[in-house]
């Protein structure tokens, strides 16, 4: 019940249009310290039956459970015959103090280039995006083929296409974000182009056009971006071109009065 009243307030939240919610597969929220609990190597859950504690393995996962991260509300679904565990980990960073920025990079989200960075020296760095674009084509174009035939094979495969091109789209984001925010190190104020409203924008582009730009994931490519350069010891702003400018100037005299 808990379940279905979150999904309702999630639409409700996000101003969306009124629909029935639908679980085409059973799953439970689980509160932290509440429903669930991880600690000396037992995940321990709370059922109608009492509570259940079942071993786990953090293997590749260490990091996240030195104590230093909170764990929040997670979510236990039964896929492909298993029960798979999702939770989320929060860690709070300190912001870098003003005076420990050495240089300030801009960067722009894009299609053909899915990000371009300029930054206080005046260099470039350029992510080509036409690779990613084409693959998605022919996402575009089996998905159709599929949807064509009707099916319930088609609608199988089709659920399995989605869920492959999310995979590889995420894992292409986290890709980008990393390598950019590897490139420049700690210190560094990253400002970013803010695209608050480009949906609207995108969607009166023909329609042949529609699906490369509607669907592009800008959104949770910034958002891997800014939580990557948290942990990198950088901060991460949401900007224009004007801030991108003046912002760089700042950097520029800073080094000249240092040099001075």
């Amino acid at each position: 019940m808990k379940t279905v009243i979150a999904r309702y307030e999630s639409l409700k939240s996000n101003s969306r249009d009124w629909t029935k919610v639908h679980f085409k597969k059973p799953e439970f929220d689980l509160v932290w310290n509440r429903d669930y609990s991880l600690t000396k190597g037992l995940f321990s859950i709370n059922t109608l039956q009492g509570r259940v504690k079942i071993p786990f393995e953090t293997k590749g996962m260490e990091q996240y459970f030195d104590g230093s991260w909170s764990f929040g509300t997670a979510k236990l679904i039964y896929k492909h015959g298993k029960f798979f565990l999702h939770f989320p980990i929060t860690k709070d960073f300190g912001s870098t103090p003003e005076q420990n920025i050495y240089q300030v990079v801009g960067i722009d989200f894009g299609i053909n280039y899915i990000a371009v960075s300029y930054d206080s020296n005046g260099k470039s760095q350029f992510f080509n995006g036409r690779t990613i674009k084409n693959k998605r084509s022919q996402f575009k174009s089996l998905r159709k083929q599929l949807q064509q035939k009707g099916t319930a094979s088609s609608r199988r495969k089709l659920k399995r296409f989605g869920q492959r091109e999310n995979r590889w789209m995420t894992d292409i984001n986290h890709q980008v974000s990393k390598a950019l925010v590897e490139r420049y190190g700690a210190n560094t104020l990253f400002v970013l182009e803010d695209l608050t409203g480009i949906r609207r924008t995108t969607e009166k582009v023909r329609i042949n056009n529609r699906y490369k730009t509607v669907t592009w994931s800008f959104h949770q490519l910034r958002k891997k971006f800014e939580y990557k350069a948290a942990l990198h010891g950088s901060e991460s702003d949401c900007g224009g071109s004007t801030l991108h400018f003046s912002e760089m100037s700042k950097v520029r005299t800073y080094r000249q009065s240092q040099s001075q």
